[in-house]
């Protein structure tokens, strides 16, 4: 990558290629239309083939079946759309 590329890898060592990871966020997302306004963000990375929050739990968790799919990159799209969003690692 060059200084100053703000584009994200396209592959993630941690990951297996090709393999459904599940992956687990702590989140700021409280409401139900919360969850309505970030799923139009969330469609736009490819490789998620379903999500869901926990609006029950405390940490509000974020859960994403994906294929391929960077954690840094879920991060990122749900920070920009407004809303914290932390991996929560094994």
């Amino acid at each position: 990558m060059r200084s100053g590329n703000t584009t994200l890898p396209l592959f993630s060592p941690k990951l297996k290629p090709t393999a459904m990871n599940i992956l687990v966020f702590r989140t700021n997302i409280r409401h139900k239309r919360h969850i309505n306004l970030v799923t139009p963000h969330l469609d736009t990375i490819a490789g998620i083939r379903k999500w869901n929050v926990d609006l029950q739990d405390k940490d509000r968790i974020l859960r994403i079946e994906a294929l391929d799919v960077i954690p840094l990159t879920i991060e990122r799209v749900l920070e920009q759309a407004g809303y914290y969003c932390k991996e929560l690692e094994d």
